[in-house]
Order: structure tokens, then sequence, then C-alpha cells
């Protein structure tokens, strides 16, 4: 799968961009997933971190 222009073999699919959860905060991300598994795995970071989910849903859709 080619994404952003960069070729993925490994990946069989990635999400829109949405709101993700890490240890350092809420942030607006992809997800993707293996041919060989069905979880979805964070694929890419699209924002800087937000303390508040709210905040990263507002610049989501803004």
């Amino acid at each position: 799968m080619v994404i952003d222009g960069i070729d993925y073999p490994e990946f069989i699919w990635v999400s829109y961009p949405k709101v993700l959860r890490s240890p350092a905060g809420y942030y607006i991300g992809r997800t993707a997933k293996y041919e060989e598994d069905d979880a979805e795995v964070p694929f890419d970071r699209l924002s800087g971190y937000y303390r508040f989910e709210e905040d990263a849903e507002k610049a989501l859709e803004g």
C-alpha cells in the first residue's frame, strides 16, 4: 500500500485522521492494520499533543 508517496507493503488499511490517546496526551493521527492481524495500530501523528480530548476533537473538526 502506498501512503503519502511511501510504500508500506505490510499494511492493508490506514484510517482517516481521528483523535488518539497516548501517555503524552491526546493527538490527531491515523491508525493502520497489518496484513496478518486484525488489530489497529498507531500509524502516525498529525498534530501536537492536547491535554484534553475535547481540544483535540475541536482541532480535528476545525
